[in-house]
């Protein structure tokens, strides 16, 4: 006999997913899977993470304790749902299967008012801005047969739209301690490794919510570092993809501690 009914179980999803539960739901899954591999005699020579994962790979370094990570993933998921209920146009996202430099050009020419929030992979990119801006991005690529799909988002992530939730993160971030370590975490925002100095960490994670992701970067940050063998650590298997599409023309092995999403 089902212990949920149906329409509990959705509602536990809708919940659960919502941007003030999903991230410190998202850290403390994180948190779990890599103490137990830790116990296991895990090590890694790199840390990095996609968006909110920057918090969790810090973590893992060693530069922050567990307390700290759900803390900030707390506030920075509150903050996030917050920008999206003000009742102004907080803009929104628009994910596109096309390569990089064909979307770098279509914003110089069409889309203007648009930024490159995610560098995800050499064929993947993802839009945030105003909301008629990115239906009309949504619009255009549909017309010229260009993949592409709206997010589910509460607002114009990793853009200017959301400093308002970008600035109190910020404040919050400087009154934490990080203690970095021998082990190197990558910056999302520059690409590259993370500075040591403690206040330069502070101000590059407090404002990361407002600058894009160069997550193809990261991956070819560690390759170029001698990094052959890669590890998702958190739920499903959407880095290990990209990581394989990355480094495609290069020998490595991505692999998923999650293999199947969840679903065993």
């Amino acid at each position: 006999v089902p212990v949920f009914t149906d329409e509990e179980r959705k509602a536990q999803q809708e919940k659960l997913t919502a941007t003030e539960n999903a991230q410190p739901a998202i850290g403390t899954f994180s948190m779990g899977l890599y103490q137990m591999l830790n116990s296991a005699g895990f090590q890694a020579d790199f840390f990095a993470g996609h968006s909110f994962g920057e918090l969790p790979a810090l973590s893992a370094a060693g530069w922050m304790d567990d307390t700290t990570l759900l803390n900030l993933a707390a506030v920075r998921g509150k903050l996030m749902a917050r920008a999206g209920g003000t009742g102004s146009d907080t803009g929104g996202m628009l994910a596109i299967q096309a390569p990089l430099t064909d979307i770098e050009a279509w914003i110089k020419d069409r889309f203007s008012d648009l930024v490159l929030a995610n560098r995800n992979s050499p064929d993947q990119g993802v839009l945030s801005g105003p909301t008629p801006a990115i239906d009309q991005a949504a619009k255009w690529c549909k017309k010229n047969k260009v993949r592409c799909i709206k997010l589910p988002v509460a607002a114009a992530f990793h853009s200017p739209l959301v400093a308002d939730a970008a600035i109190p993160f910020y404040r919050f971030v400087a009154d934490q301690r990080f203690s970095p370590t021998g082990i190197s975490v990558l910056s999302n925002t520059t690409g590259t490794v993370y500075d040591t100095d403690p206040d330069a960490v502070k101000s590059l994670l407090g404002h990361q919510l407002m600058h894009p992701v160069c997550f193809k970067q990261n991956i070819e940050t560690m390759h170029e570092q001698g990094v052959c063998f890669f590890m998702e650590i958190g739920p499903k298997t959407v880095l290990t993809g990209l990581t394989r599409k990355i480094l495609a023309a290069s020998p490595v092995t991505a692999v998923s501690i999650d293999g199947s999403g969840g679903k065993k």
